[in-house]
């Protein structure tokens, strides 16, 4: 037994655990996939992508986020309805079916007011539904 690897798990949690935690991670993505061996642009300092947002950060914000990249996860979501993701490395494991639910901070600001605390944000649902059976994946995610 590992930390990778805890023995007082149920195998199929060992299982996911160590999928979720191996250097051989599998890799799901939706539409912003980057090929293998490319460069991988960031994305808070390509205006064109930027203004593509629903809800672009005003200038003093988005300063702040190329001045720390971090910050940029905290800008807020928008609705994704249900959509396929793609497994671009390796497979899924045929016993691995089910949904992953995470709630979390979604909204930090409104226009350019900042919250005072990401904990002070509106809440946001998201979802991943795993199909090893079927090798699928899709995502969702709404306030």
């Amino acid at each position: 037994a590992t930390a990778m690897n805890p023995p007082n798990r149920p195998p199929a949690l060992r299982a996911v655990f160590s999928l979720c935690l191996s250097s051989s991670l599998i890799r799901l993505a939706a539409s912003l996939a980057v090929p293998p061996g490319a460069p991988s642009p960031s994305f808070w300092h390509d205006d064109a992508r930027v203004a593509s947002l629903p809800d672009p950060p005003p200038p003093p914000v988005l300063s702040s986020i190329r001045a720390s990249p971090h910050r940029g996860g905290f800008e807020p979501a928008s609705d994704a309805p249900w959509r396929p993701v793609s497994v671009l490395a390796g497979s899924l494991p045929p016993d691995l079916v089910g949904t992953l639910a995470v709630l979390g901070a979604g909204r930090v600001r409104i226009g350019g007011r900042r919250y005072g605390h990401w904990f002070d944000g509106d809440g946001y649902a998201s979802a991943l539904a795993l199909d090893g059976r079927a090798g699928t994946a899709a995502f969702t995610g709404r306030f």
